[in-house]
């Protein structure tokens, strides 16, 4: 019987130093990859960010802290707001825009598929000064009025003749250097 009993007490110690060494190598286990998980996500994050070398978009909008579109770039661009009403664009508008803060058109850079290139400043939702070429070979320099009505005008034509024009106040020619036919700029 003490044999047995002798027999006994070692399988049972083996037993637990078996369950005791199970556990043991479940954290080991369990630790190996933890560790292994936090080296790879350390060197993952350790990594030098790559700088973007290309981006491409159809629209970029800066908004302001209300949420009101300021500047867009954009090919095309949205059709402008002017008093808080969108207006039509005679042809499409390839660009940059700057809006005011209510969200309505300052002015903006760009080319129109009609193959009008023009820099444009506005005001009380009217053009007020634009630097222009159009597709036809006129080139100037637009000055309206707060009603939007030309007032003076500095162009060269597509022959190469430049030309400098003041109108008055209801649109009537009232100096033009060197003195020849009116040039017309038509949009």
């Amino acid at each position: 019987m003490v044999a047995e009993d002798e027999s006994r007490l070692l399988i049972e110690s083996l037993r637990d130093r078996l369950a005791r060494l199970e556990r043991r190598s479940s954290l080991v286990i369990m630790a190996c990859l933890l560790g292994a998980g936090l080296i790879i996500l350390t060197g993952w994050r350790l990594q030098p960010e790559i700088a973007q070398e290309n981006l491409h978009v159809r629209r970029l909008t800066v908004v302001d802290d209300k949420g009101i579109a300021r500047m867009i770039l954009g090919a095309p661009l949205p059709d402008p707001m002017m008093g808080g009403k969108t207006q039509k664009r005679r042809s499409p508008f390839t660009g940059l825009l700057l809006n005011d803060l209510d969200g309505n058109e300052r002015g903006g850079l760009g080319t129109m598929d009609d193959g009008t290139m023009m820099l444009c400043f506005d005001s009380n939702g009217r053009e007020r000064v634009c630097v222009f070429t159009l597709p036809k070979g006129m080139t100037g320099l637009m000055v309206n009025d707060d009603q939007g009505k030309t007032r003076s005008q500095v162009v060269v034509g597509p022959e190469g003749r430049p030309a400098l024009e003041m109108y008055d106040e209801k649109g009537n020619l009232a100096l033009q250097l060197p003195e020849q036919k009116p040039v017309e700029v038509k949009k």
